[in-house]
């Protein structure tokens, strides 16, 4: 199963999520919304394991669609093309942009080649721990590559921050939950991906839902506006649904955008009955105390 690599702009954002949109539970370290996770794995100890060979190289790719990962949750490898150190601490420490502090010129705009492997007793060892618990141990691996090859040091600490909350409006929901979410509808092929978004800008975006529940929403939308959102509707079935949209909310506008699509704020209250409200909230953060170019192999 592979696990995303979240990228430090927003076009190459919606990459990533198209193409890695992630199907495990992400552990509350910081990245998405306490809401949308399960509880941090705790009183268990994880294995110490790390990678046994680990190759990167600076990537000369200038394509923006050349970006990815491969990050199997079960299995001791991992491979990214053409991302940044930035990339990397993010998804080692499932972190949101703005959580991120401290970083240089060079860690938004060198770009790598990453291909880590272990030996064969890690994957025995992954394989038998749950999902969230492989994906913790997966990214305790990244930290220490991280740390290892990047000279990477750094501090914990938290913010206050705006955050948003989803809530149904006084009308109620407009939602249409699904009689079967287990099984794709009529017509429709079970290796549709349940949530992604398309679009260029130019005819403004649109969002497509397949069979995905609210706190999957609420995670892409956390994605989209650097900031966390979290699902307060208490709605808990599976959902499909179409969003067209020029921008993130009203205030956010584009003199080259001819769609006449409303906002996305807008567009959620219009077409699903759900509020978009905005709060202040602690959020964690991680300062980049060390960071070093590393040695080519």
């Amino acid at each position: 199963m592979a696990d995303k690599v979240r990228l430090s702009t927003l076009p190459t954002k919606f990459v990533v999520l198209t193409l890695f949109l992630m199907t495990v539970p992400r552990p509350s370290w910081g990245g998405a919304p306490a809401a949308q996770q399960p509880k941090a794995v705790e009183n268990v100890e994880l294995p110490k394991l790390a990678f046994s060979v680990a190759s990167i190289r600076e990537s000369w790719d200038t394509l923006p669609f050349a970006i990815g990962a491969q990050d199997p949750i079960h299995s001791g490898s991992f491979t990214a093309t053409n991302v940044t150190f930035h990339d990397l601490v993010e998804t080692a420490y499932d972190l949101e942009d703005f959580q991120l502090l401290g970083e240089t010129d060079w860690e938004k705009t060198v770009r790598f080649n990453i291909r880590a492997v272990s030996e064969p007793d890690v994957d025995a060892k992954l394989a038998k721990l749950d999902d969230v618990a492989a994906r913790s141990a997966k990214q305790h691996m990244l930290q220490d590559l991280l740390a290892d090859r990047f000279k990477l040091v750094v501090k914990h600490g938290s913010t206050i921050t705006k955050s948003f909350t989803l809530t149904v409006s006084g009308n109620g929901s407009k939602l249409a939950r699904l009689a079967d979410s287990s099984k794709p509808q009529s017509g429709e092929e079970d290796n549709q991906r349940p949530l992604y978004q398309r679009g260029d800008g130019t005819d403004g975006y649109e969002l497509v839902c397949k069979r995905c529940t609210l706190d999957m929403f609420a995670e892409l939308l956390t994605d989209l506006r650097d900031r966390p959102v979290r699902n307060r509707t208490k709605l808990t079935g599976t959902y499909t649904f179409n969003l067209k949209y020029r921008s993130i909310d009203a205030s956010s506008t584009d003199t080259d955008d001819m769609s006449g699509h409303p906002s996305l704020v807008g567009v959620i209250e219009e077409k699903l009955g759900l509020l978009w409200a905005k709060q202040r909230t602690e959020a964690s953060t991680l300062t980049i105390q060390k960071a070093e170019l590393p040695t080519p192999n």
